[in-house]
């Protein structure tokens, strides 16, 4: 009989917590875990149709399904380089079909084999094919650890964006639009400086998310306006005036913050405060 939905969810989700268990830096992305966990369900599903149900496929199917097969089982009791050649394989290919997306999924098991396809991508033929998948949609957030400090995440998707926004620089401004808002500033200087390799009048489409979720303002980390005012001077330089007036008043943009230092016992209960900006 054909698994309900409720089966299959269970599933994914025991084959989800598998990886990320067998996984020293933390398993994948959690939406490209689900994926991957998908993907040998319907492995495991179209064989059983085969052996239990009458299933008759020719003989390239079969083939091409074995090889399916063979990545998964690879992928968790091989020597990591295996799956990493056969990454490679995929990322040689200048022309890319479906059953380059699914190979994808079979061979990405760990964070580790995640890094290294996104590091080593520049062909901008897997852009669209990948964001269909569900890549570039939910950039890391900070992280907080027990002690009070913060971490901020890179994401090599985002590098990825960077390669090829000269390429595809109106798909590129896209995918940032309708990417998840994160306070992580690494993640917003990537897509700053992917606005920088995009011509300005679509770059310019960036700034009303720049504004709504203040990524110069979050965390006063210098960083994130130096590329900012790269992008204004860009701006400028292509005679886009308005627009390079509307992001310096977002660089330049000054908050009354509460100043940490005292001095002498009689401040020692009195907020001081001090204007600050982003740089």
């Amino acid at each position: 009989s054909t698994p309900s939905i409720q089966d299959e969810n269970a599933h994914i989700s025991r084959i989800k917590s598998y990886m990320k268990s067998q996984d020293l830096l933390g398993g994948l992305p959690e939406g490209i875990a689900g994926k991957v966990a998908k993907q040998w369900v319907d492995t495991y599903d179209w064989f059983c149709s085969v052996a239990h149900h009458g299933r008759t496929p020719d003989k390239e199917k079969f083939d091409h399904e074995v090889q399916i097969l063979e990545n998964i089982i690879e992928s968790q009791i091989g020597p990591f380089y295996n799956s990493v050649e056969k990454l490679d394989q995929l990322l040689a290919k200048s022309r890319i079909s479906s059953s380059d997306v699914v190979s994808l999924r079979t061979l990405i098991k760990k964070h580790a084999h995640y890094e290294y396809f996104f590091k080593n991508l520049s062909n901008p033929a897997w852009l669209n094919i990948l964001a269909k998948e569900g890549y570039f949609a939910s950039p890391p957030d900070l992280i907080k650890d027990d002690e009070g400090g913060t971490r901020y995440p890179a994401w090599v998707e985002s590098e990825y964006l960077i390669k090829v926004a000269d390429k595809k620089p109106d798909d590129g401004c896209q995918l940032i639009l309708k990417s998840k808002q994160t306070e992580n500033p690494w993640v917003h200087c990537d897509f700053i400086e992917v606005a920088i390799k995009m011509q300005s009048d679509v770059a310019i489409k960036l700034l009303p998310k720049i504004k709504r979720e203040s990524w110069f303002n979050n965390h006063f980390m210098s960083r994130s306006a130096d590329k900012g005012a790269d992008l204004m001077i860009k701006l400028v330089n292509d005679n886009k005036i308005d627009a390079a007036y509307k992001l310096a008043a977002l660089i330049l943009d000054v908050k009354k913050v509460e100043k940490l230092d005292s001095f002498g016992d009689d401040d020692k209960n009195k907020k001081r405060y001090e204007a600050k900006s982003c740089i």
